[in-house]
């Protein structure tokens, strides 16, 4: 190509970037699956925060409205799987272990004190339990003891792992916890009771002894803590007996839910009636329609950035698009411009005759159309006994074109025509090209940079044999 010289042929470039319809067809796919399922995504995120990306997140009662829903869903979870509310009020089975704190200053004379009293009453179902201790009217003895029961109390309450009770009754810690509880026991020795309860007796006196063996856990930090003591653990006490608490209990937890629902409705009516369509809200519902823009969004970048990418690759490349990159540039004479039949159907047939004129479609008429234009050639310069079809590799099948060509310059008196192949790396295509008289450039279209015909034109030159013309594949 002669420096300076740049042939822009904008059909054949969107003819050559439209031969890859299917690729960039399927990047418009991929890119609207993208922005469909990042907007749903973002949706999602802005919905679990508290805010809607397809509503005024500055209303507040649609922010109230979306705190009740959650607030809702919580405590109907809390109806289904708390196993305190699944209790029979009829027969509830309750478990004890009652233990007790002794220290040696307490044998002492004078030392310990009888008037201490603690007060606690059984736990309320599903509220953290509760004691009362009049530690300032106690002696330094007792107040120690009081402190390391205390100690005791606090580690099963909030310490206690119960993944292992999970496992074996098929329920969250959270629901375990509201059915274990320990508080102090009344009377005047320094005690508290593990109490559990649940359907029956026998895990509820699993429960109370997988507390109760927690103990021992705790027993060494306890001594390094607050000094030398014993921990007395009696055995388990079970009893099955009735208790109307516990139906109650259920009847509040019903009643805040029927308050609630009465409430979501109430914001529902006032929601709808401030956006004035007399509409039902949708509280954070991704309309189909946002979905389709977004996808719609997403296939035309994808095509553009497809069609772009493709663009960019045969700039980039030097591919020759269009014969008059070759005719202009070189100054060659183009002999024919060949079809690619096995891509002549449908949309590739369209898109293979677009803004091409005068050029038949088939493959066998435009060899005979080279054939001809050669033996023109040849007769201007007084014949040839052997032509090169000097061919880039990139341009496929020579041999059909080949026959072609010697059939017609035989006219002449052109003995054959010899197929020459990747020229500029085979060292037996330089040997055959000099044994030649006169040669013809053959390249494809979409495929074959130009600085490589540059290269076999300037091979041919370099060994002073007549460039005939050129052949292109389309």
């Amino acid at each position: 190509m002669e420096p300076g010289v740049h042939i822009i042929d904008l059909m054949a470039y969107l003819r050559m970037i439209l031969k890859h319809w299917r690729r960039i067809l399927l990047c418009g796919v991929v890119f609207a699956v993208l922005f469909a399922g990042f907007s749903w995504f973002q949706h999602r995120n802005s919905r679990n925060q508290g805010t809607d990306g397809d509503t005024e997140p500055a209303n507040p009662l649609l922010l109230e409205l979306q705190l009740i829903e959650r607030s809702l869903d919580n405590k109907n979870r809390y109806i289904q799987n708390s196993g305190l509310l699944q209790l029979d009020p009829n027969a509830v089975s309750r478990a004890n272990i009652r233990f007790s704190i002794h220290t040696a200053e307490m044998d002492l004379p004078g030392e310990a004190s009888s008037e201490i009293t603690i007060d606690a009453a059984d736990p309320v179902p599903g509220a953290a339990p509760e004691t009362s201790v009049d530690v300032n009217s106690a002696d330094f003895s007792t107040r120690r003891a009081l402190l390391i029961l205390q100690y005791y109390i606090n580690a099963l309450n909030f310490s206690l792992d119960l993944n292992a009770l999970s496992s074996s009754l098929g329920m969250d810690d959270v629901y375990i916890r509201e059915l274990l509880s320990c508080v102090t026991d009344t009377g005047d020795t320094i005690s508290a009771r593990i109490q559990a309860v649940y359907f029956d007796e026998e895990h509820a006196s699993q429960m109370v002894q997988f507390a109760a063996d927690y103990l021992d856990e705790v027993r060494e930090d306890a001594i390094r803590l607050y000094g030398a003591h014993e921990l007395i653990v009696e055995p388990v006490m079970v009893r099955t007996s009735a208790d109307r608490s516990y139906n109650t209990f259920f009847k509040d937890r019903l009643q805040e839910v029927n308050d609630l629902k009465t409430q979501k409705d109430n914001f529902e009516k006032n929601f709808s009636v401030s956006q004035g369509g007399g509409e039902k809200a949708s509280a954070g519902k991704l309309s189909r329609k946002t979905l389709v823009k977004k996808g719609i969004a997403g296939a035309l970048f994808g095509i553009f950035l497809a069609a772009a990418l493709a663009c960019f690759s045969l700039i980039i490349r030097g591919v020759i698009v269009s014969p008059a990159e070759l005719s202009i540039g070189l100054g060659l004479q183009k002999l024919a411009l060949i079809p690619d039949s096995a891509e002549r159907r449908g949309i590739d047939k369209m898109i293979a005759g677009l803004g091409r004129k005068g050029t038949s479609a088939d493959p066998e008429v435009c060899r005979k159309i080279a054939g001809a234009n050669l033996r023109e050639q040849l007769s201007g310069i007084g014949g040839a006994s052997r032509i090169a079809l000097v061919a880039d590799p990139e341009a496929g099948s020579m041999e059909a074109l080949r026959k072609s060509l010697e059939e017609e310059a035989a006219e002449t008196g052109c003995r054959s025509v010899s197929l020459v192949s990747n020229l500029s790396m085979e060292p037996d295509a330089l040997k055959e090209l000099a044994l030649c008289d006169a040669a013809v450039i053959a390249v494809s279209c979409g495929s074959s940079r130009k600085k490589t015909v540059m290269e076999y034109v300037s091979s041919v030159k370099a060994y002073k044999k007549n460039i005939l013309g050129f052949i292109c594949c389309d």
